[in-house]
């Protein structure tokens, strides 16, 4: 018996409000992916869900390669890959990752298919239910919970039945009907789950706590397309709209907008993860070509790490979909379009960046990799990656030549006069 198979021994019953979800799904997912690929940049908000999902723990990276049909895990002390086949169509263009936790020795993923759970001491993954899950929190009782496509928040417990007793949104006056999935979730300290969703005029905050939902409204002029959530040591929570990190702190919203110098334009510059580090430093993923470090945001002081582009031709839609954080180490996880149909991705290569010692290494991760390392051990500090010889500074406006005297930044690293 695999540790999935004590954690979840039956198969997982979904109530009646989901039924009619998963009847609906395969409609869902073609309109969602022909809305994916007609964003403009202009857009709120580019769905995360591109075909990839992340989770670790203080051994493992964990995410899923599309293009390889795999379920990947990284040792994150030699580097060295493992692929596992991932549940679902053969079709890569189907199969998009959406969610990842880690709970002791099982990791629990989403994908187009449903729910599955990979074994750390079986080294194999179990479908659990054919359920689409878009994001997933661990509370702090150890349950996980899942957040689906049409709103529907719930619980999988041990006993292995999946709940969904709460619908978020039927009281957001604001809320687009048609496009109201959840985009993130995450557990404060005290069990209180902070979620928020895609909507067109105004992006709302839901705060659950004893299983009623709370509805936060962002105030006007606070910009919308809430892509994920976060809450700082202070309790803060936090969340990341396209362009801007968003504060409240139980009584206010304060919206920080990052320094547009150092974002990508249009919807290369939309921001898709975010993540908070040991020092209080805030980690930013934008879609395309770099990351960025709010190392005082209060401040506005930032670094800004690019890394070397796989290949210039690229989409503007595809890019860095998650961001993880181990102590000084930054990864994030994303993939290149080698080809595109009207109906999705035919194929498309998983790239990792790891930010390490203020360099940042653009990895592609493919199958014939298993067992080998693509960091090299050491390579983050060694390998010939791309250098960037623009320079900004501390607000994040691009210089044109180093300042006769005073602070500037270049490499993701402040340098002094």
């Amino acid at each position: 018996m695999t540790a999935a198979d004590k954690i979840f021994p039956v198969t997982i019953s979904i109530n009646k409000h989901l039924n009619m979800w998963i009847m609906k799904k395969t409609l869902f997912f073609a309109v969602l992916l022909l809305g994916f690929f007609s964003t403009t940049a202009h857009a709120a908000t580019v769905d995360r869900s591109n075909g990839f999902c992340l989770a670790q723990d203080g051994q493992n990276l964990y995410f899923s390669s599309p293009e390889s049909m795999s379920f990947v895990v990284m040792d994150k002390t030699t580097g060295i890959l493992s692929f596992y086949k991932q549940p679902g169509s053969s079709d890569a263009g189907l199969n998009l990752g959406n969610a990842a936790v880690s709970l002791g020795e099982t990791v629990f993923f989403s994908n187009s298919f449903g729910v599955h759970s990979y074994s750390k001491e079986g080294e194999s993954i179990t479908s659990l239910s054919q359920m689409s899950v878009y994001t997933m929190a661990v509370s702090p009782d150890g349950s996980i919970w899942g957040g689906t496509a049409d709103h529907h928040v719930g619980m999988i417990t041990s006993e292995g039945t999946f709940d969904a007793p709460l619908y978020i949104g039927h009281e957001d006056k604001y809320a687009n009907s048609g496009n109201m999935h959840i985009t993130d979730m995450q557990f404060g300290s005290d069990g209180t789950l902070w979620i928020v969703s895609v909507s067109d005029d105004r992006t709302t905050l839901y705060r659950v706590k004893d299983g009623s939902v709370e509805l936060l409204p962002a105030p006007e002029g606070i910009p919308t397309g809430a892509q994920a959530v976060e809450i700082d040591g202070d309790g803060n929570v936090w969340y990341a709209t396209a362009h801007a990190l968003v504060k409240y702190d139980g009584r206010d919203f304060t919206c920080y907008e990052v320094p547009s110098g150092m974002m990508p334009q249009g919807a290369k510059g939309i921001i898709q993860d975010f993540k908070f580090d040991d020092l209080g430093r805030i980690w930013i993923l934008p879609l395309h070509g770099s990351i960025i470090c709010a190392e005082d945001i209060e401040k506005g002081e930032y670094s800004y790490y690019e890394y070397e582009e796989v290949d210039a031709g690229s989409s503007t839609l595809d890019g860095m979909m998650y961001l993880a954080v181990d102590g000084a180490t930054v990864y994030a996880v994303g993939g290149r379009l080698t080809e595109k149909t009207p109906y999705g991705i035919s194929h498309q290569r998983a790239l990792l960046v790891t930010v390490k010692d203020g360099r940042a290494v653009c990895h592609e991760i493919t199958e014939n990799m298993a067992g080998s390392s693509p960091l090299g051990i050491g390579s983050v500090e060694t390998s010939g990656e791309k250098t960037s010889s623009t320079l900004f500074d501390l607000q994040g406006r691009r210089l044109t030549q180093a300042p006769a005297k005073g602070v500037f930044i270049q490499n993701g690293k402040k340098v002094i006069y």
